[in-house]
């Protein structure tokens, strides 16, 4: 942590320009000046509640801030965090974690491997690739911040995810950001990518294009002439929150449960549901414009 006057040694507190480099695999709290001198401190096991607390100064959690402290299991972060570096939060026991409104910087990988870390809630407006890579027990994301942009393979390789609202706040999901999420059986989207057409624009973009077992291989046009192919969960129910659906969202998809449309909705592109699977679906009274073989099969 630093300048975040929460690092502290046997002489007091480490101040300004003294900063935390890494957590070792033995439990060592390793601590560096600006002047080269370092100090090795052990961490003690029953270690398992860390709060920042910080509202006169910025604080920076640097990279390895916590590598490694499978001990610590609760972690609460307030007052003026502004950014989380790689690995910080590497291989801790922490279950629930919750990244406050005021930071604007998240590294990649920053929460890698984190292997009882059940649910997280995005207060803030940035994410970055690979921020929760393998946290196979991962279950519910939540997203509060406002102009949310959720970076490709946030949540690459999260076995577990079970169910994501991505509300109108969230503003694009970028490529495969869910790839390897093989549980998800519930998704509410407002919007998919940051274009209406195209290859980011599918449904199946936000999933990866690695062969996962448990997940079923889709392989869908995008265009009049361009298909691709992802891996998404099976059987999953959708819930759209834009007003519009455009040309081919969800063609060729044979896995989806359901796909529900939100009331507000009042455009339906060319071929949007043409070759799915779903066996019903309800158009919603505001729907004024229609696009051609939206149901073609």
């Amino acid at each position: 942590f630093y300048r975040g006057y929460t690092i502290g040694h046997s002489n007091g507190w480490v101040y300004a320009d003294d900063y935390l480099t890494k957590w070792t695999s033995n439990s060592q709290w390793v601590v560096q000046t600006a002047a080269g001198y370092s100090w090795n401190y052990r961490i003690p096991s029953g270690l398992t509640t860390i709060n920042v607390v910080n509202n006169r100064n910025n604080v920076y959690i640097n990279e390895g801030a916590l590598y490694n402290c499978v001990m610590v299991k609760n972690l609460t972060l307030t007052g003026k965090i502004v950014s989380i570096a790689k690995n910080a939060f590497y291989n801790t026991g922490i279950t629930s974690l919750t990244i406050p409104s005021t930071v604007t910087s998240i590294a990649s990988y920053a929460c890698q491997n984190m292997p009882y870390l059940e649910d997280v809630t995005f207060n803030n407006s940035v994410s970055s690739t690979y921020i929760f890579d393998n946290c196979p027990k991962l279950k519910y994301a939540y997203f509060n911040g406002d102009n949310f942009t959720l970076e490709s393979y946030a949540f690459n390789n999260c076995v577990g995810l079970l169910e994501v609202s991505l509300g109108r706040n969230v503003i694009a999901v970028n490529d495969a950001a869910f790839a390897g999420c093989k549980s998800l059986t519930t998704m509410a989207i407002y919007n998919i990518g940051s274009t209406v057409s195209g290859l980011n624009s599918h449904f199946i973009s936000m999933f990866g294009s690695t062969e996962v077992a448990g997940m079923s291989q889709e392989t869908c046009y995008y265009d009049a002439s361009n298909t691709f192919t992802r891996y998404i969960p099976t059987a999953m129910n959708v819930t759209t929150l834009n007003t519009a659906i455009y040309d081919y969202q969800f063609a060729y998809i044979k896995s989806l449960a359901s796909v529900t449309l939100d009331e507000a909705t009042t455009s339906i592109g060319n071929y949007a549901f043409s070759n799915t699977s779903i066996s019903s679906i309800r158009i919603p009274a505001a729907v004024s414009t229609l696009g051609i073989y939206i149901f073609y099969h």
